[in-house]
């Protein structure tokens, strides 16, 4: 999961779901679980085309034109592998453009925004999530999705420190004098910092 953001606009996450090809994964049950809905839309879509759209819409019309929820792995022509499916999910804000998504860590503490936005990386994320509304645009159509309550919880492996620390240390000759002293870094921490980059 990473917060999405497109330029200025606002933001929102985009979740992935590496594990969907795992036959008892929860990314699957998920992937699975999100194409059925994508299919009762669409099959909603078709029923009701008359009162939904203009008249003599075609059901391959509708096939085109609707936007799934899950969007699937886009191949990398290097590599010749898929990415991972993924879908979006909006978040509600204010007409000020504030964010009012209540986000808590593990101990129910409250995150402020700005805080897990920049580091929204360092986090294991449980999200509650709600089906919104239908969409409509020229040629397009589809369902959202909107987070209604996060749960962000430290990465085991995630720094709180920098692997490099400066530290101020007089001069025994030159009491004005200052220089930078490098402090011993573990190989466990440096193996640690290693990963997390």
């Amino acid at each position: 999961m990473y917060v999405n953001r497109w330029k200025d606009g606002p933001p929102s996450f985009r979740c992935l779901l590496p594990g969907h090809a795992d036959a008892d994964s929860p990314q699957k049950k998920l992937h699975d679980l999100l194409g059925a809905v994508d299919s009762r839309v669409l099959e909603a879509a078709k029923a009701n085309a008359s009162k939904w759209f203009k008249k003599g819409v075609t059901p391959e019309f509708l096939d085109g034109a609707f936007s799934a929820i899950v969007k699937e792995g886009r191949l990398n022509e290097d590599t010749g592998s898929v990415g991972a499916p993924s879908f979006k999910c909006g978040i509600q804000r204010r007409a000020s453009g504030d964010v009012v998504l209540p986000i808590c860590d593990g101990d129910g503490q409250p995150i402020a925004w700005d805080d897990f936005e920049a580091n929204h990386a360092r986090y294991n994320v449980t999200m509650i999530v709600e089906l919104g509304d239908v969409w409509m645009m020229p040629g397009m159509f589809g369902v959202s999705l909107r987070a209604r309550m996060v749960k962000a919880e430290r990465k085991a492996d995630a720094l709180d420190f920098s692997a490099f620390h400066d530290e101020t240390v007089e001069e025994a000759d030159e009491p004005s004098a200052k220089r930078a002293k490098a402090t011993a870094v573990s190989a466990e921490d440096a193996n640690a910092a290693a990963a997390f980059l």
